[in-house]
């Protein structure tokens, strides 16, 4: 019958793993803007059931299209009005959006050709970038007009907000991760040639991240004997 066919399936499975997405857009609203830097960090940690969810349940890539294109069109349309959700989101900043849309673009072109690429691309922006984010929040914590001005996309502040503290903690969480993705080698160097479009300051390391992870990777297998 349709009731327990894929389609059905992964639609419980996306409901499932959206429910930590909503609990902590939820909770960060409690804490409200003045941690507006770590509240989006947070939002990023809540995506990991869903990417570990994309790697070893979904059975086809419809259910996770629309669910990635309606939390990017959520995350935009705020934007696009002037009436941003202030506890994560920062007028002028649309780096939340960027996040929806590699979600949905990376998750969709790769998902019948290689899941577990996309997840290391997804997952380094998640959580690499997120422990990044936090880190740097509380090293400037009393630097208030630089956090506020964070997101400005003024370089000179963005250059001053990258710590080598932040760095450190990427690679932490990430060469690991990449490995057990990806390989011993390929990961290792994945991860560190990421860490460094993490902290430049040009392009958002939402989309600095995973096209840097997608595009290393095949410049690597190319070079494979």
């Amino acid at each position: 019958m349709f009731i327990d066919g894929p389609l059905v399936s992964d639609f419980i499975v996306a409901v499932i793993v959206a429910v930590p997405i909503l609990i902590a857009i939820k909770v960060t609203e409690r804490l409200g803007s003045d941690y507006c830097w770590v509240n989006r960090k947070i939002i990023h940690f809540s995506t990991v059931p869903a990417v570990y969810a994309y790697l070893f349940v979904f059975n086809e890539v419809y259910v996770w299209m629309i669910a990635s294109l309606a939390f990017s069109l959520c995350t935009l349309i705020p934007h696009l009005k002037n009436r941003e959700m202030d506890w994560f989101q920062i007028r002028g900043n649309f780096g939340e959006v960027y996040y929806c849309f590699m979600y949905l673009v990376v998750g969709s072109v790769f998902f019948y050709v290689n899941r577990p690429l996309a997840v290391a691309a997804m997952l380094l922006t998640a959580v690499g970038d997120g422990i990044t984010g936090i880190v740097r929040f509380f090293l400037f914590k009393r630097r208030e007009v630089a956090i506020s001005s964070y997101a400005s996309t003024d370089p000179s502040v963005r250059k001053a907000c990258k710590t080598l503290a932040g760095t450190m903690a990427y690679l932490a969480v990430s060469i690991p991760l990449a490995i057990a993705l990806l390989g011993l080698f390929e990961g290792t160097i994945i991860a560190v040639v990421s860490a460094i479009a993490e902290k430049q300051h040009l392009l958002d390391d939402n989309l600095a991240i995973p096209a840097t992870v997608l595009a290393l990777y095949y410049a690597l297998a190319s070079f494979a004997f």
